[in-house]
């Protein structure tokens, strides 16, 4: 295997493998480090040896055969040295494919002149399992120590295997090592912050947490219906979808609850999802239609309680959740413009928004 991997051909031309020239200064000869992942300032000759050196490294290790090799090795000494990740099946998937993109985007950044960091998906899914799975932080930052090494090792030797007379060996060794730290660095900069949003998630009240899961359905950041019903403790939200906005001038969540439990139970639906985005609001939802009839015996209870129930349309699944939810927030902002008056409905419908609005649409073209 070792015969396979990157060597120089000193007559062989960057630019006729297709691969970019690294742009460096020239400064007296002298090696230097440019700064966070810089490209080091060499004289021309130097330059073009080093360039010619990372074309063909990075060619080289890119192989189909070559990657698996890196893969099978850095994910082992991994799991050898945090076994935890290695006991659980999701965790040691989640970590190999890590390793494997972690440094097919290192490969593709490597002979460019300016370090462009890129924070690959499957290292923000590692982070986040490791947090979920109740595994300390420290377990994310020991897997890229541990990657650090073994970067540094296979780098080192793989430097000592370039020709004499072809590319400095110190100049490759200060520039890769400048680079792998950099990126390491940045990987666990970035792994952290994925970790500890997670730890803060769980650590929030129920009500927070429930409210971030609607947010996240409402904004389209998720999608698969499993999921959501699992994060909505069971919620079917498979079943049609009918949202209720309830306002009232005092900051109660608990009268918020209590109306949403009594449309269930006049519509005859299961239990609603409940969540209390400001002072005085609830958002609710139901699994079913809406029977208009029925919600209407609650106005009295609202006008009790100086509060507003604003319907929307019922809709099919988690698009319907969203729809939803947005024909309710319409209605309650519209049925704000009025004022506020005792005559009023205290429940409103989008049905009655549309048509309203259809009328007088009709109206003016008519005027016309």
């Amino acid at each position: 295997m070792a015969s396979s991997r990157a060597t120089l051909d000193p007559h062989e031309s960057v630019g006729s493998r297709g691969h970019p020239e690294l742009a460096l200064i020239c400064d007296g000869g002298h090696a230097k480090p440019t700064g966070l992942g810089g490209v080091l300032q060499v004289d021309a000759e130097r330059q073009q040896g080093l360039a010619t050196w990372l074309a063909v490294f990075v060619a080289t290790e890119a192989q189909p055969e070559m990657l698996a090799d890196w893969v099978e090795r850095t994910d082992s000494a991994i799991r050898s040295a945090i076994p935890e990740l290695g006991c659980d099946e999701r965790l040691s998937t989640t970590l190999r494919a890590a390793v494997e993109k972690h440094w097919l985007a290192f490969l593709q950044n490597l002979a460019h002149p300016d370090f462009d960091f890129r924070f690959v998906e499957a290292g923000r899914t590692l982070a986040a399992e490791i947090a979920s799975a109740g595994l300390p932080l420290e377990v994310v930052i020991k897997v890229y120590r541990v990657a650090q090494q073994d970067v540094w090792a296979y780098g080192t030797e793989a430097i000592k295997r370039i020709p004499d007379g072809t590319c400095s060996q110190s100049d490759a060794l200060i520039y890769f090592w400048d680079r792998a730290g950099a990126w390491l660095q940045a990987s666990i900069e970035m792994s952290t912050d994925v970790y500890n949003a997670v730890k803060s998630k769980q650590m929030a009240s129920p009500a927070d947490r429930l409210l971030s899961v609607v947010n996240e359905v409402l904004a389209g950041d998720m999608h698969d219906p499993r999921r959501i019903s699992t994060q909505l403790g069971g919620y079917p939200i498979a079943l049609p979808q009918t949202a209720l906005l309830l306002a009232g001038a005092q900051p109660d969540a608990s009268a918020g609850e209590r109306l949403a439990r009594q449309a269930a139970v006049v519509l005859g639906l299961s239990s609603p999802v409940v969540v209390h985005p400001g002072a005085g609001v609830s958002w609710v939802w139901l699994p079913g239609s809406c029977d208009r009839r029925r919600l209407i015996e609650l106005d009295d209870a609202l006008r009790g309680l100086d509060m507003s129930m604003a319907v929307g349309a019922t809709g099919e699944g988690r698009e319907g959740f969203v729809t939803s939810h947005a024909d309710a927030a319409m209605v309650h902002e519209i049925a704000g413009r009025g004022g506020h008056d005792a005559n009023v409905p205290r429940v409103r419908f989008y049905e009655d928004i549309e048509l309203t609005r259809s009328e007088e649409h009709t109206s003016e073209l008519q005027s016309h």
